[in-house]
């Protein structure tokens, strides 16, 4: 097995390395949400413009088979000793060394550039002490020595949600929302929202909770 950084500029590459980071993110969960293939890829590929974040994709690979893939974020702005990963197997090619191969290259790689803190988030199901256990994604992360820091809670409402139902929605948000408005669209926010709809997103990304993940790790 090769782990390696992945070429943006082959397509063979790019897609067996997308469709296993797919496989690998939808695989033992509910509703999953993967990034879309295009996004993904310009973003990497523009890395270089990117101010914020320096951000490295790796695959794992025997011959042209994909069997692992993984992100490096590391900030290039505020928060200079982390580094985020992701780290998704297929679940053909799991319990074979391949997620733990892969985060050792990734350590590897964050301890070169100085970065003295790894975080990584894990997609469970439930809340409470034996989430972690309970989640494959999970258990790889305890094995790998991570201890859980920060928790969110992923909200889904499934639709079509009857008639009856969105009125008691509705009508609970109102009670809490008289001074706001609700605007909606397809595609490009418009005009008159853009700038504010973007700074945000901008905002969501900056200040975003995140509980004890800034606490120092010794190599």
């Amino acid at each position: 097995m090769e782990i390696r950084r992945l070429d943006l500029h082959r397509p063979d590459e790019t897609d067996a390395w997308y469709r296993a980071l797919r496989e690998a993110t939808s695989a033992d969960r509910v509703a999953p949400v993967v990034v879309e293939r295009e996004a993904l890829l310009t973003s990497l590929r523009s890395n270089d413009g990117n101010p914020n974040y320096d951000r490295r994709a790796f695959g794992a690979w025997r011959g042209t088979e994909c069997v692992g893939t993984a992100l490096l974020e590391l900030p290039r702005r505020d928060n200079t000793r982390l580094a985020e990963i992701g780290i998704g197997v297929p679940p053909c090619a799991r319990h074979r060394g391949v997620g733990r191969a892969m985060f050792e290259h990734l350590r590897d790689v964050a301890r070169k550039e100085g970065r003295t803190v790894l975080a990584a988030e894990v997609d469970a199901a439930g809340v409470g002490a034996h989430t972690l256990t309970a989640s494959p994604g999970g258990r790889f992360a305890l094995a790998c020595g991570f201890s859980p820091k920060h928790t969110e809670l992923r909200l889904m409402l499934d639709v079509p949600v009857s008639e009856e139902r969105l009125r008691v929605l509705e009508e609970t948000a109102a009670k809490r929302a008289a001074e706001y408005r609700v605007v909606g669209w397809t595609g490009v926010p418009p005009h008159d929202v853009l700038e504010h709809f973007a700074h945000l997103h901008t905002l969501m990304d900056a200040d975003v909770p995140t509980g004890e993940l800034r606490s120092h790790l010794n190599w």
